[in-house]
């Protein structure tokens, strides 16, 4: 980032800030003045609020927001044929009840071996699927608004470490919900920022999820210029109901965006070596403490 892209963001925030001090924000038009509020610049494609164009101008945006894209995400990574072929065929055989689920867990276990980590990734992904986990009700409802729907996390021995990631999902509705998907966008990318300073991680992925279709997202840390970034892919997944019908959900183009969704998690979300974590501390920049006060309900 260069230091004029810096003091447009600073710009843009002082803004924010200006009119937080006499006014709610409508949460659909302003979720990018919110985030800026805790030091966060949200970079849609063509999505830009119209105070954020005054201050970056249109050209601008679009054109980081391509290089960006470019640059996080990798749209040589495939899957063969023939791999794709023999995925296909054992879930079908699932579904026509000709193996037995068991059976069709450890075959594609056996694929793994044969392709590169993020596609075993997914194909892990696809067979873990398929042993349909039980999905409990919360019990304690006054926690709901302080927890994501989904974590990705590390599994160290016996424990879950540091998250490393973060999902919200919302049904499909007749009617589009758009206030309340921009309140989970909002609640991903707090969840992001948290998790980036508590854990030292170099960044955080997230997804959001609705109805039958997903959109992944990447929140970075800038160490050098002290601010963080949240960069929004443009991947979006027909989802069906994975677990009962996971035919339905598997198809090539899918398998791909999934696979490019596991490269960004290993190139982006690391752990920061102990030797820059004194310069990741002292470039972190605090959340707005009453983000969600400012927000127009009405």
């Amino acid at each position: 980032m260069t230091l004029s892209l810096l003091n447009y963001f600073n710009n843009f925030r002082q803004h924010a800030l200006a009119s937080s001090e006499n006014n709610l924000f409508q949460i659909k038009s302003s979720v990018h003045n919110l985030l800026a509020l805790s030091h966060i610049l949200l970079r849609c494609p063509q999505q830009h609020s119209k105070s954020m164009i005054n201050d970056f101008s249109s050209e601008t945006l679009e054109c980081l927001c391509a290089r960006l894209i470019k640059e996080s995400v990798k749209t040589d990574m495939d899957i063969s044929n023939e791999t794709y072929g023999k995925i296909a065929r054992t879930i079908d055989s699932v579904s026509q009840k000709k193996i037995s689920k068991d059976q069709a867990t450890s075959e594609p276990l056996c694929l793994c071996m044969t392709v590169d980590e993020c596609t075993a990734s997914v194909i892990r992904g696809v067979s873990n699927a398929m042993s349909e986990p039980p999905f409990d009700a919360i019990k304690d409802k006054s926690t709901a608004s302080k927890r994501p729907d989904a974590m990705i996390s590390m599994y160290e021995q016996l424990s879950f470490g540091s998250s490393l990631g973060f999902g919200e999902a919302k049904i499909a509705q007749p009617r589009t919900n758009n206030h309340d998907l921009c309140h989970d966008l909002l609640r991903l990318a707090m969840f992001c920022k948290e998790t980036i300073d508590k854990n030292y991680l170099t960044g955080c992925i997230s997804f959001q999820i609705h109805g039958f279709t997903y959109n992944n997202y990447l929140l970075s840390h800038a160490v050098t210029t002290r601010w963080n970034l949240y960069h929004v892919g443009d991947s979006k997944v027909g989802i069906s109901s994975i677990t009962c019908r996971v035919s339905t959900f598997v198809s090539l183009k899918k398998l791909v965006i999934l696979i490019q969704a596991s490269e960004i998690l290993g190139v982006f979300v690391n752990l920061v070596l102990d030797k820059d974590r004194p310069q990741l501390i002292n470039s972190r920049r605090p959340s707005h403490p009453d983000i969600h006060k400012l927000i127009d309900s009405t």
